[in-house]
């Protein structure tokens, strides 16, 4: 999860792998094509609208002869907010993009919902997360468990407070609580994540974020190896349309 679990879907055909009917593609998104409600755009850190990230890094896999998406330096974010607090869909490409939700006054995102796409074929995973027991408020050295699930893989991931720091973003200093996640998954997918991230309490916000993760898939045609590495930093703390 995180970034980093994803089983790539296959055609078979008489035991074969049809590779040739298919063609990756790893399409960039511009401003242009982010489109958000104008009526609900806010005007103060983490209301809905569009947050912009530098960011660097990619993905790839090992199935169908292998590929490799590589991020373009700057992505977006469309924010809106739901009955739990701050949902945020970032968009690397058309063929990749996370949604997070942030439930207002926690610094862990409840639910991810995930797409990767490629070879033409998508691979969506929704995963819920539920933390063993009551989260305790962030302060440095605090610590905790939760689990997540997609209905087909287990994630298990730990959570640590580091403390909390001062970023400058644009010129404007923002106080957030830097944290770090690991986890191990198991099922069908099986792998390792690591993300270490800069979250402000209001919102609640991603303002910075550095993520790893690296799964292996059992499929008919062998296992298939994916790895996502990548980071990103807010460029803009108020909402733009």
């Amino acid at each position: 999860m995180y970034g980093g679990l994803f089983v790539v879907g296959m055609v078979i055909a008489g035991g074969l792998v049809v590779a040739f009917l298919f063609r990756d593609t790893a399409t960039p998104v511009t401003r242009d094509d982010i489109t958000v409600d104008s009526v609900l755009v806010g005007t103060e850190m983490g209301d809905p609208g569009v947050y912009v990230y530098a960011t660097t890094g990619g993905e790839e896999v090992d199935a169908l002869g292998g590929g490799r998406h590589d991020y373009p330096a700057e992505t977006f974010a469309v924010a809106r907010t739901d009955d739990c607090g701050l949902v945020i869909r970032w968009v690397a490409l058309e063929e990749r993009w996370t949604e997070w939700t942030r439930c207002e006054g926690e610094v862990f995102p409840r639910i991810e919902d995930t797409m990767h796409t490629w070879f033409g074929i998508p691979e969506p995973s929704k995963w819920t997360c539920t933390p063993d027991g009551p989260v305790p408020d962030p302060a440095p050295g605090v610590t905790w468990i939760e689990t997540c699930t997609n209905g087909e893989s287990t994630d298990l991931g730990a959570y640590e407070v580091i403390g909390f720091e001062t970023l400058t973003i644009g010129g404007t200093d923002v106080e957030t609580v830097h944290l770090t996640r690991s986890a191990t998954s198991t099922g069908r997918t099986a792998g390792e994540t690591t993300r270490e991230e800069w979250v402000t309490l209001e919102g609640p916000l991603l303002v910075k974020g550095i993520f790893y993760g690296r799964s292996v898939s059992s499929t008919s045609v062998g296992d298939v190896t994916y790895v996502e590495d990548y980071t990103l930093e807010l460029q803009n703390l108020l909402p733009g349309s």
